[in-house]
């Protein structure tokens, strides 16, 4: 364990304890400094990894701090008091709440526990698809104003995986407290894809959402037709 002014983890060649051991392909991050608090947004292509990466990191800080042990090489990490994930989204309707209710109220839960944190605790939040349950427009200004408020507490690491590309601004518009990584895809010329698995620090303009529809099977002609509209809006 570390001690710092701020929350900062370096896991080396961390792995998922939930996938075959004889598979997995092991990743590194470094996030903060023992002055400067470092944070994520993850991007890439469907099925690259940034859920499995996420979880991942997330196992690691909790495995670490719970038992002293991780499905890590190394791991060099400030104590946290508060963890917390908002992943799966789902809806109650028993308390009539939409999943974007749902997902609302757990967003302001985290905050709350956030802001409660007594001075020179730490807290570490993973955020994946900040609010896809709303429409894409609002739902990144949500998140990077989220991000934004979360980058001025200097108490707070948090790691953000998004489809949304406007969401890498964050890099900029926080002086790099938040930093880019993402997840990648290899296309092959007979139309194979393979992953990588493994996370970079910067930007990737790759996507695969059609080409898995086209590999599962789906209708050729809804693919080609998503194909032309994608085409015509990039042209735009």
């Amino acid at each position: 364990f570390r001690e710092a002014n701020v929350p900062s983890v370096r896991l080396d060649d961390y792995w998922n304890p939930f996938l075959d051991p004889k598979k997995v392909i092991t990743n590194s991050i470094s996030l903060g400094t023992f002055e400067r608090p470092g944070s994520v947004i993850l991007t890439g292509p469907n099925a690259g990894g940034k859920s499995t990466n996420m979880k991942s990191v997330a196992l690691a800080i909790m495995m670490g701090q719970a038992f002293g042990v991780a499905a890590a090489r190394n791991v060099e990490m400030t104590p946290f008091t508060y963890l917390d994930t908002h992943m799966a989204k789902t809806d109650d309707i028993s308390q009539e709440q939409s999943s974007y209710m749902c997902e609302a109220l757990h967003m302001k839960e985290i905050i709350e526990n956030l802001k409660a944190l007594p001075e020179g605790k730490f807290g570490c939040v993973f955020m994946d698809e900040l609010f896809n349950t709303t429409n894409p427009d609002e739902a990144s200004a949500i998140g990077r104003s989220i991000g934004k408020y979360l980058a001025h507490r200097k108490n707070t690491m948090c790691i953000i995986s998004s489809h949304y590309k406007i969401m890498t601004n964050l890099e900029q518009e926080t002086g790099n407290v938040f930093e880019n990584y993402h997840v990648t895809v290899n296309k092959h010329s007979d139309g194979s894809i393979s992953y990588p698995f493994q996370i970079e620090k910067g930007l990737t303009d790759k996507t695969v959402a059609l080409d898995i529809l086209q590999h599962i099977g789906m209708e050729p002609e809804i693919v080609s037709g998503a194909r032309a509209l994608v085409g015509r809006g990039r042209r735009r």
